[in-house]
């Protein structure tokens, strides 16, 4: 989600949260040359919080830099535990998994969490959840290096639940330092959720709400598919963009010889190599990258020097084509403005494509020798005809209550 959302720095909240909530769904977040690989179908990862639990908004932090199973499933092994705590773990050997959502945004009449953690552990018995539970104050103090406050929860989830404030929490993305845990046992599993919202009493609600979402997991286990996990579009549900979006889709198969493409991200973005005026970016596999403007905005960015790169090269040919709902003008460029045109093939290729009342530019960039070239199999002639011609409108999205 970087492309769409500016970026997100991880590690302060792992060692925030996930050593806190983690500790309490059985998981520590620590680095070892002996730790067994993830599987796919991790029991206590069937047992979590699933995105489409939560309002839209919601992104699932990648805690495996990229790779299918962005939830970390360890065995409990914290460091320098006390006596009970280190008996409970030889005992019982527990093991689960954690994952946190971010919000990018929010939906206006909602209340939601800047940042939501889930957890849960399958214990093996009724007795070890129990006594996982006792532990949750003493794991949390001494994580969060300081006493968290017991309140009574609002109601019990599952067979028994604790409710715990964190009054000096991270600022989550100026958020205050507010935030709850919720922990309860079902049965011989243990789970948790926490939140950070504006107030206690919010933060409270909130994982109440959460965690009875997640109780339904816990109580009849399934795997937390990849399609469950899609989140890519959540930055086109963005409230805020009033773009309308023109896409490829999730997933873009145009035959020809050319290979599939999938979504990687998309929304507003405010990277600061961004093209001026512009209002969406949507990047795909094999370095296909769409960048759309409003029609106004579109006629401030071609009077700044950057529009006029490869587009009015000497030797750039263009080539304009009818497409579904408007048309495009494609190009081909050589890599610089030659005085006289080498006797060679074209080596960038870019298109501009003109749907209602708004501008689409592929691949186009503004510093040709730069990392961000798209040199891919889209690279072509015949790819930018494809993308142009592929191009369609995506539904708007629907919030709840309207």
């Amino acid at each position: 989600m970087e492309g769409a959302l500016g970026g997100v720095r991880r590690r302060w909240l792992l060692l925030a949260i996930a050593l806190v909530l983690g500790s309490i769904a059985g998981v520590v977040f620590q680095q070892s040359e002996s730790t067994a690989s993830r599987t796919p179908e991790d029991p206590a990862e069937q047992m979590v919080l699933r995105l489409h639990d939560l309002p839209l908004g919601y992104y699932l932090l990648d805690f495996s830099e990229g790779a299918e199973q962005p939830f970390d499933c360890e065995e409990l092994r914290p460091a320098d535990p006390g006596l009970r705590l280190k008996s409970f773990v030889r005992r019982f050997a527990p093991r689960g998994c954690l994952g946190l959502y971010l919000r990018a945004y929010r939906i206006p009449g909602t209340a939601s969490a800047t940042v939501v953690g889930t957890g849960a552990m399958g214990a093996g018995s009724a007795e070890a959840a129990q006594i996982g539970l006792e532990l949750a104050p003493n794991l949390l103090a001494k994580l969060a290096e300081e006493r968290l406050e017991e309140v009574p929860p609002a109601q019990i989830v599952g067979d028994a639940t604790r409710l715990f404030h964190w009054k000096h929490a991270p600022a989550f993305f100026h958020s205050t330092h507010l935030g709850s845990f919720l922990v309860w046992r079902s049965g011989n599993a243990l789970a948790a959720v926490f939140a950070s919202a504006g107030s206690l009493a919010t933060s409270d609600r909130i994982v109440t709400e959460l965690a009875e979402r997640q109780q339904i997991h816990v109580a009849n286990p399934t795997p937390y598919t990849r399609a469950e996990r899609y989140s890519f579009e959540v930055g086109l549900d963005d409230p805020s963009l009033t773009l309308p979006v023109h896409w490829l889709g999730r997933n873009f198969d145009p035959g020809h010889g050319l290979p599939p493409i999938r979504l990687q991200s998309g929304g507003a973005t405010t990277r600061p190599y961004l093209l001026p005026g512009q209002k969406l970016q949507l990047d795909y596999s094999r370095s296909v990258y769409l960048n759309s403007w409003t029609s106004r905005g579109w006629k401030r960015f071609l009077s700044t020097r950057g529009s006029r790169i490869m587009r009015t090269w000497h030797c750039t040919e263009s080539t304009r084509i009818e497409i579904p709902g408007g048309h495009a003008t494609v190009f081909a460029a050589q890599g610089r403005d030659f005085e006289i045109c080498p006797d060679r093939p074209p080596k960038l290729f870019f298109a501009f494509a003109y749907l209602g009342g708004t501008v689409t530019a592929v691949n186009f960039v503004s510093c040709p020798r730069c990392e961000q070239v798209p040199w891919g199999p889209y690279n072509s002639l015949r790819g930018m005809k494809e993308v142009v011609r592929g191009l369609r409108l995506r539904p708007e999205p629907v919030y709840p209550g309207g």
